[in-house]
């Protein structure tokens, strides 16, 4: 049987549109109704003794639907208590706000019904992996060596920065671009985009972009902060981290690596991406860059970035130190002093702590004060860092000169990180022997 529909796309797209902004107002009267029960005595005649018993007696609702309902009236209502659901979120269904139940307000504000539910899902993902980094972590992270425009520049410029290490192509075709509508059609050729940006030592980014808006949105996963900032802003720091130079060999410049190849096709064919899509993920190769706090940590060396390799013979050095300090931990119940102290350091970091104090006190057992005389290099070296950073650089030498602080911090960090496994082998075995009773 063949159907017949005699309205155009138009008249069918709205009148689906109308059906589903009723659903989610629905949701939302529901939501606003359950709270009534759960606040007032309207059950005290019915028997039940809470909306949740009443929910799923009367309609098969289970707790964990009841709880939705109410959340999303929470979140989305106005007022957040009302039977009437915020203009700004018309439009877009129960599964769309049940996935924005879990985000920031801040990405909420900015989403609009246009994105699908899989793209607010690819966001929802984004926010997920960023809470999986914890604050420690994000704070020794190899945080790679500032350009002049990103050192002199604010959050967004930082962004644009690692946005054009991580999208070359996008980096290239900037170069081309000479006004506010060609930006906007480069940027979010499909009208919108979000950008997950994740930047080493920040964490992500969210750039959320729309070219029916003269602002854009520049939300911090981590902090949930929202800035905006104009179309203009976004126009000049590319400008500014271009400088008149978009091609394949300024790129190699800026971020001292390879221009990446475009690899030759394998049939099938594999299609490109499509340029219309909504949410760009942050790149995951930069989760490689984080130190590994973890156990494992004590047997094998943090990853460095590649652009910026250590000298080999410091690196076997510390290769092989962990190694013995992971064969240590392994066959001793008790830790006794660590018979590389001084080695443990990379080369030319400052002389803060004396030696035989650390001896005496590795000796004695004293782990607790040997981390805390770290963790005072750690924060001594820090602000050093900053400090530098704060100075207008001109010279090659002086970054150079900062990024020899970066590797002696990130010994310490290392050291640091030995120490504190060297400091509970007795805490696990005693733990190991609990779980043996």
């Amino acid at each position: 049987m063949q159907i017949e529909y005699k309205k155009s796309y138009q008249e069918y797209k709205t009148e689906l549109d109308a059906e589903l902004n009723k659903s989610a107002e629905g949701f939302v009267r529901i939501g606003y109704l359950l709270k009534v029960a759960r606040d007032t005595d309207i059950l005290k005649e019915s028997g039940y003794t809470s909306v949740t018993e009443f929910a799923k007696a009367e309609y098969g609702i289970d707790k964990t639907q009841v709880s939705r309902f109410i959340h999303i009236n929470d979140k989305f209502a106005e007022g957040g208590y009302s039977d009437r659901l915020q203009d700004q979120y018309q439009g877009f269904g129960y599964a769309k706000l049940t996935l924005m139940l879990q985000l920031p307000d801040a990405i909420n504000e900015a989403l609009s019904p246009l994105y699908s539910k899989a793209e607010i899902q690819t966001i929802k993902e984004e926010v997920d992996a960023e809470g999986q980094v914890s604050d420690l972590e994000r704070m020794m992270e190899a945080v790679p060596m500032p350009t002049p425009q990103e050192a002199k520049g604010s959050i967004l410029n930082a962004a644009i920065y690692q946005l054009g290490e991580d999208e070359p192509e996008l980096y290239v075709e900037m170069a081309a671009v000479q006004t506010i509508q060609e930006l906007q059609g480069a940027m979010a050729p499909s009208g919108e985009r979000t950008y997950s940006i994740r930047i080493p030592g920040t964490g992500r980014i969210m750039l959320m972009l729309s070219d029916s808006s003269d602002d854009v949105n520049i939300v911090n996963v981590r902090t949930g902060e929202k800035e905006s900032a104009l179309w203009e802003e976004i126009y000049a720091a590319w400008q500014q981290l271009l400088d008149g130079d978009g091609s394949p060999e300024h790129w190699e410049k800026t971020y001292g690596k390879e221009y990446p190849k475009e690899e030759p096709p394998v049939a099938p064919v594999q299609p490109k991406p499509e340029k219309s899509k909504k949410v760009v993920k942050a790149k995951q190769e930069k989760e490689k860059n984080r130190i590994n706090t973890k156990s494992e940590s004590s047997s094998k060396p943090p990853e460095k970035p590649q652009e910026e390799p250590i000298e080999q013979s410091v690196k076997a050095q510390e290769t092989e130190e962990s190694k013995e300090i992971a064969e240590k931990v392994e066959t001793e119940t008790v830790p006794k002093e660590p018979e590389n102290v001084e080695n443990t350091k990379c080369e030319d970091a400052p002389e803060k702590i004396e030696d035989q104090e650390v001896k005496e006190e590795a000796a004695a057992g004293d782990y607790e004060e040997i981390i805390k005389q770290l963790i005072g290099n750690v924060a001594f070296q820090a602000f050093n860092i900053s400090e530098e950073l704060n100075e207008e650089r001109k010279e090659l030498n002086e970054y150079r000169k900062i990024r020899g602080m970066v590797n002696n911090l990130s010994c310490d960090l290392e050291q640091l990180i030995k120490f504190i496994d060297l400091s509970t082998p007795e805490e696990n075995e005693e733990e190991e022997n609990e779980d043996e009773e």
